[in-house]
């Protein structure tokens, strides 16, 4: 695989800055969840904001054909630590009460604002 084309292998939850102000980032990755899926919906886009600065969540679901049903995908993006921060989670990939195995689509669905902020990503 080319370098310069890789992505760090997907995870459930993941926590990382970008140089983008916190309104464009929001949008970039509603975009990029919404288009990179036939059935990804936003549900709910929450916003506070205060003088020292804002959290916005966006909270996302989308039918999985592999785990049959709906997973949940939350990201979370503030500007409080002079910087925007954003941390993502998926979640409800489990195809049963007791095994919550879900064929790595939740680590798909959580890895879709991460690829859309690779160009933006900083280091801690």
């Amino acid at each position: 695989m080319d370098e310069r084309n890789r992505v760090d292998p997907p995870e459930k939850y993941r926590t990382f800055f970008v140089s983008l102000p916190l309104r464009e980032a929001a949008e970039i990755i509603r975009r990029e969840v919404e288009s990179e899926s036939v059935t990804g919906e936003l549900l709910d886009d929450y916003e506070l904001s205060k003088e020292d600065g804002s959290v916005r969540i966006l909270t996302f679901e989308k039918w999985f054909y592999r785990v049959g049903n709906r997973l949940v995908l939350a990201v979370t993006l503030d500007d409080l630590a002079g910087r925007t921060r954003i941390h993502v989670v998926s979640g409800g990939g489990g195809t049963s009460v007791w095994w919550k195995f879900d064929w790595f689509a939740g680590e798909d669905f959580a890895d879709l604002p991460y690829k859309a902020m690779e160009s933006y990503r900083i280091d801690e």
